[in-house]
């Protein structure tokens, strides 16, 4: 048996499971989001979700199987291997969304994209009040 540092078994379906659900999970964010749509635009709005969303589904998809296989091919128990891989899991989110929010250009489109958003939450939220204020 090994320590901590294996090295992981990735299966090519993850990363089938990783394309499909990205591009899943952004293609409704961009359905169903026209404010920013009209915004920034399609792509901006598309670019910013999909470097929003990489990070995190590829700890959980690829990274995190990867390393439960190689530590059950190891001889680990379940446990160790669920353990051990939520470790590295953490740890490559952690430093995955670093480096998406502080190097260009998927840091300019998460500024785009947040900045977008609250703009429109600021204008939803200015004509609610401003609607609340004028009934009274």
């Amino acid at each position: 048996m090994s320590g901590l540092w294996i090295d992981p078994i990735i299966y090519v379906d993850r990363w089938y499971w990783f394309g499909g659900m990205l591009a899943a999970l952004t293609a409704l964010t961009v359905v169903f989001s026209p404010r920013r749509r009209a915004a920034i635009g399609l792509i901006r709005v598309a670019a910013g979700r999909a470097s929003q969303l990489a990070v995190p589904l590829a700890g959980v998809l690829v990274v995190r199987s990867g390393f439960r296989q190689a530590y059950l091919a190891d001889g680990r128990s379940w446990w160790d291997a669920m353990w051990m891989s939520l470790l590295w899991m953490m740890g490559f989110i952690f430093v995955g969304r670093l480096v998406v929010a502080t190097v260009p250009p998927t840091s300019i489109w998460l500024r785009d994209l947040r900045k977008a958003g609250a703009d429109v939450w600021k204008d939803r939220l200015g004509r609610w009040f401003r609607t609340a204020v004028k009934i009274r």
